[in-house]
Protein backbone atom coordinates (compact mmCIF):
# COMPACT_ATOMS: atom_id res chain seq x y z
CA UNK A 1 0.00 0.00 0.00
CA UNK A 2 1.53 3.91 -0.60
CA UNK A 3 2.06 5.38 2.36
CA UNK A 4 0.07 8.29 3.07
CA UNK A 5 1.77 11.73 2.97
CA UNK A 6 3.27 13.21 5.99
CA UNK A 7 0.36 15.19 7.72
CA UNK A 8 1.91 18.07 10.52
CA UNK A 9 -0.21 19.77 12.67
CA UNK A 10 0.65 22.13 15.90
CA UNK A 11 -0.71 22.75 19.27
CA UNK A 12 -1.98 26.10 17.82
CA UNK A 13 -4.02 24.49 14.99
CA UNK A 14 -5.65 22.00 17.10
CA UNK A 15 -6.55 24.83 19.69
CA UNK A 16 -7.72 26.87 17.19
CA UNK A 17 -10.11 24.26 15.47
CA UNK A 18 -11.37 23.68 19.24
CA UNK A 19 -11.83 27.50 19.19
CA UNK A 20 -13.70 28.41 15.74
CA UNK A 21 -13.26 26.05 12.72
CA UNK A 22 -13.17 28.40 9.86
CA UNK A 23 -10.75 30.36 11.62
CA UNK A 24 -8.35 27.42 11.55
CA UNK A 25 -8.89 27.17 8.07
CA UNK A 26 -8.21 30.86 7.04
CA UNK A 27 -5.34 31.21 9.57
CA UNK A 28 -3.54 27.54 8.59
CA UNK A 29 -5.08 26.28 5.16
CA UNK A 30 -6.61 29.32 2.61
CA UNK A 31 -4.39 28.82 -0.08
CA UNK A 32 -2.69 26.33 0.94
CA UNK A 33 -0.75 28.44 2.94
CA UNK A 34 -2.89 30.03 5.38
CA UNK A 35 -3.03 34.40 5.99
CA UNK A 36 -2.42 36.29 9.32
CA UNK A 37 -3.59 39.84 10.11
CA UNK A 38 -1.18 42.28 8.28
CA UNK A 39 -0.72 43.88 11.78
CA UNK A 40 0.36 42.16 15.28
CA UNK A 41 -1.49 41.69 18.10
CA UNK A 42 -0.13 43.32 21.43
CA UNK A 43 -0.14 40.54 23.81
CA UNK A 44 1.49 38.47 21.32
CA UNK A 45 4.31 40.28 20.08
CA UNK A 46 4.70 41.31 23.67
CA UNK A 47 5.21 37.82 24.58
CA UNK A 48 7.38 36.69 22.10
CA UNK A 49 9.85 39.58 23.06
CA UNK A 50 9.91 38.45 26.95
CA UNK A 51 10.00 35.16 26.01
CA UNK A 52 13.62 35.41 23.62
CA UNK A 53 15.03 37.35 26.54
CA UNK A 54 14.04 34.51 28.93
CA UNK A 55 15.95 31.69 27.21
CA UNK A 56 18.79 33.90 26.41
CA UNK A 57 19.35 34.12 30.33
CA UNK A 58 18.91 30.42 30.46
CA UNK A 59 21.49 29.83 28.26
CA UNK A 60 23.83 32.59 29.98
CA UNK A 61 23.53 35.58 27.59
CA UNK A 62 25.07 38.83 28.72
CA UNK A 63 21.84 40.42 30.33
CA UNK A 64 22.24 43.45 28.85
CA UNK A 65 22.48 42.61 25.53
CA UNK A 66 19.96 40.24 25.71
CA UNK A 67 17.74 42.68 26.66
CA UNK A 68 18.72 45.06 24.56
CA UNK A 69 18.54 42.70 21.46
CA UNK A 70 14.76 42.01 22.07
CA UNK A 71 13.19 45.02 23.49
CA UNK A 72 15.01 46.05 19.84
CA UNK A 73 13.16 43.23 17.95
CA UNK A 74 9.80 44.14 19.70
CA UNK A 75 10.24 47.74 18.73
CA UNK A 76 10.91 47.04 14.87
CA UNK A 77 8.20 44.00 14.73
CA UNK A 78 5.69 47.14 15.86
CA UNK A 79 6.96 50.13 13.71
CA UNK A 80 6.72 47.92 10.85
CA UNK A 81 3.69 46.16 11.21
CA UNK A 82 1.51 48.43 13.65
CA UNK A 83 -1.19 46.76 16.05
CA UNK A 84 -4.15 45.51 16.01
CA UNK A 85 -7.04 46.92 17.80
CA UNK A 86 -6.51 50.67 16.77
CA UNK A 87 -3.52 50.66 19.28
CA UNK A 88 -1.76 53.36 17.69
CA UNK A 89 2.36 53.28 18.89
CA UNK A 90 3.06 57.34 18.98
CA UNK A 91 6.04 58.06 21.42
CA UNK A 92 4.74 57.41 24.78
CA UNK A 93 2.98 54.21 23.90
CA UNK A 94 6.35 52.98 22.76
CA UNK A 95 8.41 54.18 25.73
CA UNK A 96 5.59 52.70 28.13
CA UNK A 97 5.89 49.83 26.20
CA UNK A 98 9.27 49.20 26.02
CA UNK A 99 9.77 50.26 29.51
CA UNK A 100 7.64 47.74 30.79
CA UNK A 101 9.23 44.68 28.87
CA UNK A 102 12.35 45.47 30.11
CA UNK A 103 11.46 45.65 33.28
CA UNK A 104 9.88 42.42 33.40
CA UNK A 105 12.73 41.49 31.75
CA UNK A 106 15.37 42.02 34.39
CA UNK A 107 12.89 41.99 37.55
CA UNK A 108 12.43 38.14 36.02
CA UNK A 109 16.54 37.72 35.89
CA UNK A 110 16.92 39.28 39.43
CA UNK A 111 14.27 37.34 40.81
CA UNK A 112 13.18 34.40 39.15
CA UNK A 113 16.02 32.76 36.94
CA UNK A 114 18.38 32.10 40.78
CA UNK A 115 15.36 29.84 42.27
CA UNK A 116 15.39 28.39 38.65
CA UNK A 117 19.15 27.55 38.61
CA UNK A 118 19.28 26.36 42.03
CA UNK A 119 16.53 23.86 41.72
CA UNK A 120 17.01 22.71 38.02
CA UNK A 121 20.29 22.37 35.56
CA UNK A 122 19.22 23.24 32.06
CA UNK A 123 19.29 21.34 29.36
CA UNK A 124 18.62 23.13 26.32
CA UNK A 125 16.30 26.07 25.70
CA UNK A 126 14.11 27.00 22.43
CA UNK A 127 13.82 23.48 21.17
CA UNK A 128 12.04 21.95 18.09
CA UNK A 129 11.18 18.20 17.43
CA UNK A 130 8.29 15.85 16.08
CA UNK A 131 6.30 14.30 18.18
CA UNK A 132 4.35 11.60 16.57
CA UNK A 133 0.78 10.95 17.30
CA UNK A 134 -0.10 8.23 14.64
CA UNK A 135 1.61 6.40 11.39
CA UNK A 136 1.37 10.03 9.07
CA UNK A 137 0.20 12.65 11.31
CA UNK A 138 3.15 14.22 13.46
CA UNK A 139 2.87 17.25 15.88
CA UNK A 140 5.30 20.11 15.51
CA UNK A 141 6.25 21.33 19.00
CA UNK A 142 9.06 23.65 20.56
CA UNK A 143 9.24 23.87 24.13
CA UNK A 144 11.11 26.94 26.00
CA UNK A 145 13.29 24.97 27.82
CA UNK A 146 13.82 21.37 29.25
CA UNK A 147 15.37 20.87 33.03
CA UNK A 148 16.71 18.61 34.78
CA UNK A 149 16.25 18.47 38.78
CA UNK A 150 19.39 18.88 40.48
CA UNK A 151 18.39 16.46 43.44
CA UNK A 152 15.80 13.80 42.48
CA UNK A 153 17.26 14.05 38.41
CA UNK A 154 14.14 14.08 36.76
CA UNK A 155 13.28 15.31 33.67
CA UNK A 156 10.89 18.75 33.65
CA UNK A 157 9.72 21.22 30.75
CA UNK A 158 9.64 24.94 31.90
CA UNK A 159 7.19 27.14 29.75
CA UNK A 160 6.89 30.92 29.96
CA UNK A 161 3.62 32.51 30.08
CA UNK A 162 2.84 36.63 30.27
CA UNK A 163 -0.31 37.52 31.33
CA UNK A 164 -1.93 40.70 32.06
CA UNK A 165 -3.98 39.38 35.48
CA UNK A 166 -3.58 35.99 36.68
CA UNK A 167 -7.20 35.03 37.30
CA UNK A 168 -8.11 32.37 39.61
CA UNK A 169 -9.29 30.54 36.03
CA UNK A 170 -5.74 30.81 34.71
CA UNK A 171 -4.14 29.48 37.65
CA UNK A 172 -6.61 26.59 38.13
CA UNK A 173 -6.12 25.43 33.88
CA UNK A 174 -3.12 24.00 33.79
CA UNK A 175 -3.76 20.18 34.53
CA UNK A 176 -6.02 19.93 31.65
CA UNK A 177 -3.82 22.74 29.40
CA UNK A 178 -3.70 21.61 25.77
CA UNK A 179 0.31 22.56 26.00
CA UNK A 180 0.48 20.59 28.93
CA UNK A 181 -0.30 17.19 27.54
CA UNK A 182 0.81 17.83 24.14
CA UNK A 183 4.64 18.34 25.51
CA UNK A 184 4.99 16.36 28.10
CA UNK A 185 3.98 13.48 25.97
CA UNK A 186 6.05 14.62 22.85
CA UNK A 187 9.07 15.18 25.44
CA UNK A 188 8.46 11.16 26.34
CA UNK A 189 7.99 10.12 23.27
CA UNK A 190 11.26 11.93 21.12
CA UNK A 191 13.83 11.41 24.33
CA UNK A 192 12.47 8.11 25.63
CA UNK A 193 12.17 9.72 29.30
CA UNK A 194 9.75 9.75 31.62
CA UNK A 195 8.75 13.71 31.99
CA UNK A 196 8.06 14.40 35.32
CA UNK A 197 5.86 17.53 35.03
CA UNK A 198 5.56 21.03 33.27
CA UNK A 199 6.53 23.96 35.10
CA UNK A 200 4.68 27.34 34.65
CA UNK A 201 6.49 30.59 35.15
CA UNK A 202 4.03 33.11 34.87
CA UNK A 203 4.84 36.25 34.75
CA UNK A 204 2.52 39.55 35.37
CA UNK A 205 2.50 42.40 32.85
CA UNK A 206 -0.35 44.33 34.02
CA UNK A 207 -3.79 45.36 32.48
CA UNK A 208 -4.49 48.25 30.02
CA UNK A 209 -6.94 50.17 31.29
CA UNK A 210 -8.11 53.85 30.81
CA UNK A 211 -7.57 55.93 33.21
CA UNK A 212 -10.14 58.62 34.49
CA UNK A 213 -9.24 59.87 37.80
CA UNK A 214 -9.04 63.96 36.86
CA UNK A 215 -5.88 64.58 38.81
CA UNK A 216 -4.31 62.20 36.56
CA UNK A 217 -1.77 63.88 34.25
CA UNK A 218 -2.81 60.16 31.93
CA UNK A 219 -6.50 60.76 31.76
CA UNK A 220 -7.91 59.55 28.83
CA UNK A 221 -5.22 57.62 28.23
CA UNK A 222 -4.99 53.45 27.94
CA UNK A 223 -2.14 52.48 30.12
CA UNK A 224 -0.51 49.55 31.67
CA UNK A 225 -1.63 49.47 34.99
CA UNK A 226 1.58 47.94 36.67
CA UNK A 227 4.11 49.45 39.09
CA UNK A 228 6.89 48.62 36.67
CA UNK A 229 5.48 52.17 34.84
CA UNK A 230 3.55 54.42 36.94
CA UNK A 231 4.13 55.66 40.58
CA UNK A 232 3.22 58.06 42.88
CA UNK A 233 5.76 60.89 43.78
CA UNK A 234 6.66 63.80 46.06
CA UNK A 235 9.81 65.30 47.14
CA UNK A 236 10.73 64.81 50.68
CA UNK A 237 12.26 67.71 53.61
CA UNK A 238 15.72 67.43 51.48
CA UNK A 239 13.62 68.47 48.11
CA UNK A 240 14.97 64.71 46.94
CA UNK A 241 12.11 62.86 44.90
CA UNK A 242 10.48 59.83 46.38
CA UNK A 243 8.10 57.41 45.20
CA UNK A 244 5.63 55.14 46.35
CA UNK A 245 4.39 52.38 43.99
CA UNK A 246 0.92 51.72 45.96
CA UNK A 247 -1.65 54.45 45.77
CA UNK A 248 -1.38 57.87 47.48
CA UNK A 249 -4.37 60.06 48.09
CA UNK A 250 -2.95 63.31 50.01
CA UNK A 251 -2.27 66.25 47.41
CA UNK A 252 1.76 66.39 48.10
CA UNK A 253 1.66 63.34 45.57
CA UNK A 254 1.38 62.79 42.00
CA UNK A 255 1.14 59.90 39.79
CA UNK A 256 4.00 59.74 37.61
CA UNK A 257 5.43 57.88 34.36
CA UNK A 258 8.42 56.10 35.61
CA UNK A 259 9.81 55.92 32.13
CA UNK A 260 9.82 59.84 31.94
CA UNK A 261 11.30 60.31 35.27
CA UNK A 262 14.69 62.22 35.03
CA UNK A 263 17.88 59.76 35.56
CA UNK A 264 15.71 56.69 36.05
CA UNK A 265 16.70 53.55 34.01
CA UNK A 266 15.04 50.01 34.33
CA UNK A 267 17.55 48.51 36.56
CA UNK A 268 17.43 51.28 38.66
CA UNK A 269 13.72 51.11 39.19
CA UNK A 270 13.75 47.17 39.35
CA UNK A 271 16.32 46.92 42.24
CA UNK A 272 14.41 49.32 44.64
CA UNK A 273 11.43 46.83 44.62
CA UNK A 274 11.00 44.64 47.73
CA UNK A 275 10.73 40.57 47.67
CA UNK A 276 7.28 40.62 48.53
CA UNK A 277 6.18 43.16 46.01
CA UNK A 278 8.49 40.79 43.47
CA UNK A 279 6.41 37.86 44.64
CA UNK A 280 3.19 39.89 43.51
CA UNK A 281 4.50 40.00 39.88
CA UNK A 282 5.34 36.53 38.72
CA UNK A 283 2.81 33.56 39.20
CA UNK A 284 4.90 30.07 39.05
CA UNK A 285 2.87 27.45 38.89
CA UNK A 286 4.40 24.15 40.49
CA UNK A 287 5.25 21.20 38.28
CA UNK A 288 2.23 19.36 36.55
CA UNK A 289 1.92 15.98 34.85
CA UNK A 290 -1.40 14.88 33.18
CA UNK A 291 -3.36 12.24 33.83
CA UNK A 292 -1.64 9.29 31.42
CA UNK A 293 -5.49 8.06 30.47
CA UNK A 294 -6.60 11.86 29.60
CA UNK A 295 -3.45 12.19 27.50
CA UNK A 296 -4.19 8.85 25.69
CA UNK A 297 -7.77 10.36 25.12
CA UNK A 298 -6.47 13.37 23.95
CA UNK A 299 -4.57 11.93 21.18
CA UNK A 300 -7.06 10.03 19.82
CA UNK A 301 -9.72 12.77 19.67
CA UNK A 302 -7.04 15.05 18.22
CA UNK A 303 -5.85 12.15 15.80
CA UNK A 304 -9.60 11.64 14.54
CA UNK A 305 -9.73 15.78 14.23
CA UNK A 306 -6.79 16.29 11.83
CA UNK A 307 -7.60 13.32 9.75
CA UNK A 308 -10.57 14.71 9.43
CA UNK A 309 -9.69 18.29 8.74
CA UNK A 310 -7.11 17.03 5.96
CA UNK A 311 -9.40 14.83 4.43
CA UNK A 312 -12.06 16.99 3.68
CA UNK A 313 -8.70 19.67 2.43
CA UNK A 314 -7.88 17.33 -0.08
CA UNK A 315 -11.51 16.67 -1.06
CA UNK A 316 -12.22 20.51 -1.18
CA UNK A 317 -8.76 21.04 -3.40
CA UNK A 318 -9.40 18.53 -6.20
CA UNK A 319 -13.61 20.08 -6.37
CA UNK A 320 -12.44 23.55 -6.64
CA UNK A 321 -9.23 22.08 -9.60
CA UNK A 322 -12.20 20.31 -10.95
CA UNK A 323 -14.10 23.90 -11.01
CA UNK A 324 -17.16 22.80 -8.59
CA UNK A 325 -16.84 25.59 -6.61
CA UNK A 326 -20.35 25.14 -5.09
CA UNK A 327 -19.80 21.48 -4.10
CA UNK A 328 -16.30 23.26 -2.63
CA UNK A 329 -17.97 25.20 -0.66
CA UNK A 330 -20.44 22.83 0.91
CA UNK A 331 -17.43 20.45 2.04
CA UNK A 332 -15.48 23.44 3.25
CA UNK A 333 -18.74 24.92 5.70
CA UNK A 334 -19.28 21.29 7.15
CA UNK A 335 -16.15 21.10 8.33
CA UNK A 336 -15.10 24.68 8.96
CA UNK A 337 -18.27 26.05 10.45
CA UNK A 338 -18.08 29.80 11.70
CA UNK A 339 -18.48 29.56 15.41
CA UNK A 340 -20.01 33.11 16.23
CA UNK A 341 -19.49 33.10 19.66
CA UNK A 342 -15.69 33.32 19.40
CA UNK A 343 -16.01 36.35 16.96
CA UNK A 344 -15.47 39.43 19.90
CA UNK A 345 -13.29 36.87 22.85
CA UNK A 346 -11.40 38.48 25.28
CA UNK A 347 -13.44 41.77 24.62
CA UNK A 348 -11.69 42.30 21.29
CA UNK A 349 -12.80 41.21 18.11
CA UNK A 350 -11.29 38.29 16.22
CA UNK A 351 -8.16 39.18 13.71
CA UNK A 352 -10.30 37.31 11.11
CA UNK A 353 -13.38 38.65 11.31
CA UNK A 354 -13.23 41.23 8.35
CA UNK A 355 -12.39 38.22 6.63
CA UNK A 356 -15.15 36.24 7.58
CA UNK A 357 -17.90 38.53 7.07
CA UNK A 358 -16.83 41.12 4.37
CA UNK A 359 -17.57 39.40 1.02
CA UNK A 360 -15.24 41.38 -0.84
CA UNK A 361 -12.09 41.27 1.52
CA UNK A 362 -13.15 37.34 1.88
CA UNK A 363 -12.51 36.74 -1.72
CA UNK A 364 -9.25 38.78 -1.91
CA UNK A 365 -8.09 38.79 1.91
CA UNK A 366 -4.02 39.32 0.95
CA UNK A 367 -5.07 42.17 -1.82
CA UNK A 368 -7.41 44.30 0.69
CA UNK A 369 -4.04 44.70 2.86
CA UNK A 370 -5.41 43.40 6.33
CA UNK A 371 -3.99 40.08 5.44
CA UNK A 372 -0.69 38.87 4.78
CA UNK A 373 0.34 35.10 3.87
CA UNK A 374 0.96 33.31 7.25
CA UNK A 375 4.89 33.19 8.46
CA UNK A 376 5.74 29.90 9.20
CA UNK A 377 6.63 28.97 13.06
CA UNK A 378 8.42 26.03 12.76
CA UNK A 379 11.29 24.97 11.08
CA UNK A 380 9.76 21.91 9.97
CA UNK A 381 7.20 24.06 8.06
CA UNK A 382 10.16 26.23 6.46
CA UNK A 383 11.51 22.75 5.32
Amino acid sequence: MPTRPLIQTDRSRIATFQECPYKRFLNYHLNGTGIESSKVALPLVSGIAVHQALEGFLTGGDVDEVVATAVQGYRDVVIERGLQHNITPDRWFMAEQCWLLECVMRAWHQHRLPHILGEYEILDAEVEFPHVLTEGLEQMVRLDARMRHREMGGLEILEFKTVSSPSYDWEQQWERNLQIITNSRGVEQFYGERCEGVKIEGLVLGMRRMENAKSSPFKGLKIRDTPYCYAWKTKDAFDNTVYERSYQAARIWKKCAIYDEPGMTPTKWVATFTEKELNNLFVPRPSVRPVPRLVERWRQQTVAQELRIHAALDKYEMLMAEGLEWEAEEVLYRTFPQHVGACKKYHAPCAFEDACFDDGIGKDPVGSGLYQIRVPHHTAEEE
